[in-house]
């Protein structure tokens, strides 16, 4: 898979989900992405498209895509800012003025004084408009999808006369998890888009978008953060960890920086340990330390450690999915520490494997809606492992 791609090449496990619901958008501690100035990570993606700029070839749209939570949105903020402080030159005005050539932009810098800046932080810029899904108050959290409605108000948006800087520039966060009617909205802007205007299309899980929009725009691949950068970033926010810790950490958030504030403020680590004690003795457990688990899991105060819990066991099936898809060892970290997971994956079919996920999570969902019990819960966790 190339960094700037048109093709998208299909992961045979792209769909296994890791937790029973996604993390949210804000961190406590953290810049909320309209408002961080830092991207670490991404300066591939980032002269890349500085050069389609240079060259006067930018996309019409563009699809960020890759795991959620490693900054695809704060990417996207980052180019909108660049664009929106861009003044759009007449070349026949220059030259009779002699105005001077800046030269090509070597970077998307624009610092956080800027009113620019200030104003799409703040959702007054008028031509910037953010397109996300909406909050359900009932069940307090975002909704499933991004309703058509929103989508709709998309084009006539982008056919307005520019207010400001020349450019307009519209995100479209979880666009992943569009419907077909708001796909087929957003392919008819994609068939006619207006001229210096850019569409920018946050997917985690590419696949999930139709072909003709996929074929319409500029596929840009972004890659987990490094553990080096993964480590700074941690470090900003104040935690500093052992080598170990920080490479069980890197690997149960899948290097999301978000993922793993959530799991440091949740006891995730903790968790992670005595779960992976537990598999020590797989496949004869010992149901009586389960048991001391299982009790201390299911206290009406550690609704946190019982979320974490379904995370951890979750996170497990996937990795060995994956390493069975892929043909690879497992990454360095907590499990691979152990032989008993590499033989696991010996041992098991990629069938078994994906539908071991699929117990999991099904039986996960069934306890979270039912409010059952969750001493038992836990229980049938390490049983499904088994059967």
């Amino acid at each position: 898979m190339s960094l700037f791609g048109d093709e998208v090449e299909a992961d045979p496990v792209q769909d296994i989900e890791m937790t029973p619901d996604a993390p949210h958008d804000g961190v406590a501690g953290v810049m909320p992405p309209k408002d961080n100035p830092l991207c670490f990570g991404h300066n591939l993606q980032e002269q890349g498209l500085l050069k389609l700029y240079n060259a006067g070839k930018m996309p019409h749209a563009l699809i960020f895509a890759g795991a959620e939570g490693i900054g695809k949105l704060t990417f996207a903020y980052r180019v909108a800012r660049f664009l929106l402080v861009q003044e759009l030159t007449d070349p026949n005005q220059d030259a009779l003025f002699g105005a001077e050539d800046s030269g090509p932009s070597v970077t998307m810098d624009v610092e956080p004084e800027h009113a620019t800046y200030r104003r799409i932080a703040a959702g007054g810029h008028s031509d910037f408009k953010i397109v996300d899904r909406l909050f359900d108050d009932a069940k307090g959290r975002k909704k499933d999808t991004v309703e058509v409605a929103e989508i709709r108000k998309v084009a006539p948006f982008l056919h307005m006369t520019a207010g400001e800087a020349g450019w307009r520039v519209v995100i479209i966060n979880d666009a992943d998890t569009m419907n077909r009617s708001s796909q087929n909205a957003i392919l008819k802007i994609l068939e006619e888009p207006p001229e210096n205007t850019l569409l920018i299309l946050i997917a985690h899980r590419v696949g999930a978008l139709i072909p003709t929009i996929r074929s319409r725009a500029r596929v840009i691949n972004f890659q987990p953060l490094s553990i080096e950068d993964f480590q700074t970033l941690l470090q900003r926010q104040g935690h500093h960890l052992g080598l170990t810790e920080l490479q069980a950490l890197y690997t149960l958030s899948e290097a999301s920086i978000g993922r793993a504030l959530d799991l440091i403020d949740q006891g995730g680590l903790d968790v992670m340990g005595k779960v992976i004690t537990m598999f020590e003795d797989y496949p004869d457990w010992k149901f009586s330390q389960i048991h001391v688990v299982a009790e201390d899991l299911s206290r009406s105060n550690n609704a946190q450690g019982f979320m974490m819990f379904q995370n951890v066991m979750l996170w497990i099936a996937r990795q060995l999915t994956l390493a069975k898809a892929r043909g690879q060892a497992l990454p360095a970290g907590p499990l691979s520490s152990l032989d008993l997971f590499d033989t696991m994956i010996q041992n098991s079919s990629l069938e078994g494997l994906m539908r071991l996920c699929d117990a999991l999570k099904d039986h996960f969902d069934t306890v979270n809606r039912g409010n059952l019990e969750k001493r038992q819960a836990v229980l049938k966790a390490f049983t499904l492992f088994t059967t």
